[in-house]
C-alpha cells in the first residue's frame, strides 16, 4: 500500500507508514472512520483558565475545605505609601528646620561680631581679634604705677600693640614683646608695688616678673619674664612709671634708669620690647588700660 503521504510503499496489513508513521488510506475507507481514538474522561477542571487571577467566574475551581472562598479569591488592596510619605515630610521639615536655625545663629553672630567694637578677653590662648583697637575705658593715674590688684594691658603709644609673652609661655626666660591684642592672659599684667614707688610687673599668665636679664645696665638688652629673685625681686625686676602727661607714661628700670622701648619705631607687629635711654619717642610710651 503507497503512503499518500511520503510516496513509501508498504504491506496490505500496514495500517501506519513505517517510513513517516502517517496513518494510510484504503481506497473504500474515510479518514474519520480509520482509527477511534479513545474517549478521555472530562476533568472537573477542564474550563478552568489561569489567565485571569482571582476570577469570580463560575468555572473557577472551588477552593479546598474549610477556606471561605470570599477571603481565598478576593483581591488583597494595594499597599497605602501615605504614612511613608508623611515620614519623609516630617524628616525633611526638621532638617530644614535645623539648617534654618544655623543659619540664624551664623548670621546673627556675625552682625554681633560687626557691631561690637569693644574685644572680649579669653582664657589665655585667644584668638586674635583683628582690626581690633584697645580703648581706654578706665582713667589711668596720673602719677605712678597702676594700683595693684587689677589687671592691665600695657598698650604702646605709636603702635598701639600690647606688651606679649612669646606663645602664653609660662617658662623663665621667655621674651617679651609686641603684639596685636588677643584677649589672652598672656597679655594681662599686674602692678604690684614693692618699696616706695617701686614695683614689679607681673604676667597674669606666667606668675613671672618682667626682668632684665643678668641685671645688665646695657643699652639695647631685650626684656623676659623671669621668676622673683628675692621676696620683693631683684632690682633688675623692679620698675617705675612715670608719667609724662595725656595719660602716657614711661616704664624705668630701677636698676638700670633705661626705659622700655619697642625695638624700632615703625608699626611692626612682632618686635622685642628692650631697654634703651628715654629720648621722648612714642614707640617709649605706653598706656595702662584695665583688662
Amino acid at each position: 500500500m503507497i503512503c499518500g503521504q511520503c510516496g513509501a510503499n508498504n504491506s496490505d496489513e500496514a495500517i501506519f507508514c513505517q517510513k513517516c508513521g502517517r496513518q494510510l488510506e484504503t481506497p473504500t475507507q474515510n479518514r474519520s472512520t480509520l482509527v477511534s481514538l479513545p474517549t478521555v474522561p472530562a476533568s472537573p477542571y477542564e474550563n478552568f483558565s489561569s489567565t485571569i487571577p482571582c476570577s469570580s467566574e463560575p468555572n473557577y475551581p472551588p477552593p479546598p475545605p474549610g477556606i471561605p472562598s470570599s477571603n481565598l479569591y478576593e483581591p488583597k488592596p494595594p499597599l497605602r505609601p501615605r504614612r511613608y510619605l508623611i515620614a519623609i515630610a516630617v524628616l525633611v521639615a526638621i532638617l530644614v528646620s535645623a539648617g534654618s536655625f544655623e543659619l540664624g545663629q551664623l548670621v546673627q553672630g556675625q552682625q554681633q561680631g560687626n557691631v561690637s567694637s569693644t574685644p572680649s578677653p579669653s582664657n589665655g590662648s585667644g584668638t586674635l581679634l583683628a582690626n581690633t583697637t584697645l580703648a581706654s575705658t578706665t582713667p589711668s593715674p596720673t602719677q605712678g604705677c597702676p594700683l595693684s590688684g587689677g589687671h592691665f594691658n600695657i598698650v604702646n603709644v605709636k603702635s598701639g600693640l600690647v606688651m606679649d609673652v612669646t606663645g602664653a609661655s609660662r617658662d623663665s626666660g621667655t621674651a617679651i614683646l609686641q603684639y596685636p591684642y588677643t584677649g589672652g592672659l598672656n597679655q594681662q599684667w599686674q602692678f604690684v608695688s614693692v618699696s616706695g614707688s617701686n614695683f614689679n610687673i607681673v604676667n597674669v599668665n606666667s606668675g613671672l616678673l618682667v626682668d632684665v636679664p643678668g641685671g645688665s645696665q646695657n643699652n639695647g638688652t631685650a626684656v623676659i619674664q623671669y621668676s622673683s629673685d628675692g621676696t620683693d625681686g631683684g632690682i633688675n625686676q623692679r620698675w617705675q612709671c612715670i608719667s609724662i602727661g595725656a595719660n602716657h607714661f614711661k616704664i624705668v628700670n630701677v636698676n638700670s634708669g633705661l626705659a622700655l622701648d619697642v625695638l624700632n619705631t615703625s608699626l611692626v607687629e612682632i618686635a622685642p620690647i628692650l631697654q634703651d635711654p628715654y629720648t621722648g619717642g612714642r614707640n617709649q610710651q605706653w598706656q595702662f588700660v584695665s583688662s
